[in-house]
């Protein structure tokens, strides 16, 4: 009812209110075009691209990895978002088309993207840039939304346009572009160099084996552990031998210096019959002692040709008158015993220089053994090192090889879960009704302000009565 009054009292207001409300929602009715939207969604999987290593990443045999999926998520989504990819979606739909899309054509659209060679969008090449590109990227940009929910996998991608042929045909190329740009980003270009790499270690590792096997060649022998044992054990034959050898040498020495003093002391001549009889026992002696001998001698010994010389010597002085009646016969075999034992001095000196010379070969023998054991030894661990690094840079050959069939094959971890779909319905406010919201609220406004016109000046009234009583009673 007040504001029935307040209307009557101030109807050139209200309708002044009217006017300028209605006109106003009118002009920003007809301001309003529409805007139609293309949506999309895309699948992260869990691919090569997260779960796996570049083969030309130096690690340790055990390699951590750190990033989370939604770190993975939000790499994605800068990738989509970046300002080669709203490039490379101009490129395709056209700068021009983009900042006019009336002027967009579907088959001029489908015939830019085929014939898009999506390789070739090199990112270090330098591009310039002008107002009407930069409008261009802008418009794109504030065109395409992403978004992905929290635990999930798929990310959102929504198109805005003028038409729904643009909007699809934005969302269209920039799925395009983003899984064109997915198998560059993980792309690895070192094939040819993984292949070179194997063949090297290849051509080592054969060289190795072949320097092995020369190296045994050599030796002449099946084992080396066996050789080595077979003469250690007749060293230690010699050694023994010549550790014997070396104090019967010396007992001979003193044996024939203490014969030879002997000999020097006693007179060259004795009784005749004394002689005789001591030649002939002599004799018979030695000739005893050559039978003992040839049981365990051949007659070619050195021991039983030394005896036949002694035998001789004694037959012929037995045979000479003048030592058979005047030799003395204890100075005659004393003479035999003291060249017996300066044979057997000699016999034993000939034999230790035979062991000695024995012994240094088996010595030079076993020196050689050991440094061809250490170069074998140094040959099999190379070798070892060389099948290690063959068989991880083999392993890193056949990721590359993986990798560069799968970019060849553009396979990635994207896919596309919903197509960018076409949507005829505009998402912006018709005219009429934003034209009718208008009028209704220019119609509530028109009977509101001047009841707030009308409270504001009776209230204004008041108080101005009221304050001029008060100025009356004080007065």
């Amino acid at each position: 009812m007040v504001a029935l009054c307040a209307f009557r009292k101030r109807w050139v207001l209200a309708l002044a209110v009217l006017v300028t409300f209605s006109g106003i929602s009118l002009l920003a009715a007809c301001q309003i075009k529409a805007k139609y939207e293309s949506e999309a969604s895309l699948f992260v999987r869990l691919g090569r691209e997260s779960a796996g290593l570049d083969p030309t990443a130096t690690t340790s045999e055990i390699t951590p990895i750190y990033e989370t999926r939604e770190q993975e998520l939000n790499s994605a989504l800068e990738v989509m978002q970046s300002r080669k990819l709203l490039e490379a979606v101009i490129g395709v739909i056209g700068e021009d088309v983009v900042l006019k899309p009336e002027l967009f054509s579907f088959e001029a659209w489908q015939a830019s993207l085929q014939q898009t060679s999506w390789p070739e969008l090199n990112p270090d090449t330098i591009h310039r840039s002008n107002k009407r590109r930069e409008l261009a990227v802008e418009a794109v940009y504030k065109a395409v939304t992403l978004e992905v929910q929290r635990s999930s996998s798929v990310i959102g991608v929504t198109s805005v346009a003028a038409t729904p042929d643009l909007a699809q045909a934005i969302t269209k190329t920039l799925l395009e572009a983003v899984r064109a740009e997915q198998v560059r980003l993980n792309q690895t270009s070192g094939l040819k160099f993984f292949q070179e790499q194997v063949a090297t270690l290849q051509e080592k590792l054969d060289d190795a084996r072949h320097r092995m096997t020369v190296r045994k060649n050599e030796l002449g022998v099946m084992s080396i552990a066996g050789e080595r044992a077979r003469l250690e054990d007749v060293l230690t034959t010699l050694e023994k031998e010549l550790n014997a050898s070396i104090p019967m040498l010396a007992g001979a020495r003193a044996a024939a210096e203490v014969m030879s003093r002997e000999v020097d002391s006693l007179p060259d001549r004795t009784l005749p019959h004394d002689a005789t009889d001591t030649l002939k026992k002599t004799l018979h002696t030695l000739q005893l002692k050559r039978g003992t001998l040839l049981t365990k001698f051949t007659p070619q010994h050195v021991r039983v040709r030394d005896l036949d010389t002694e035998i001789e010597l004694v037959a012929q002085q037995l045979a000479d008158p003048e030592n058979r009646n005047a030799a003395n016969p204890t100075l005659r075999e004393l003479e035999v015993a003291l060249a017996t034992e300066r044979s057997r001095v000699a016999e034993t000196e000939a034999r230790i220089e035979q062991l000695q010379l024995e012994r240094s070969e088996l010595l030079k023998r076993l020196t050689k053994l050991n440094d061809a054991e250490a170069d074998m030894l140094a040959l099999a661990d190379r070798e070892v090192e060389l099948k290690a690094a063959l068989t991880k840079a083999t392993g890193s050959l056949e990721q590359a090889r993986i990798l560069d069939e799968l970019s060849k094959e553009q396979i990635s971890n994207i896919r596309v879960v919903q197509p960018p779909t076409f949507n005829p319905t505009s998402i912006s406010p018709s005219r009429s009704m934003a034209a009718l919201a208008g009028i209704i609220i220019a119609i509530i406004a028109a009977f509101i302000l001047p009841a707030i016109v009308e409270f504001a000046a009776w209230y204004l009234r008041i108080v101005k009565s009221g304050s001029s009583q008060l100025s009356g009673q004080r007065a």
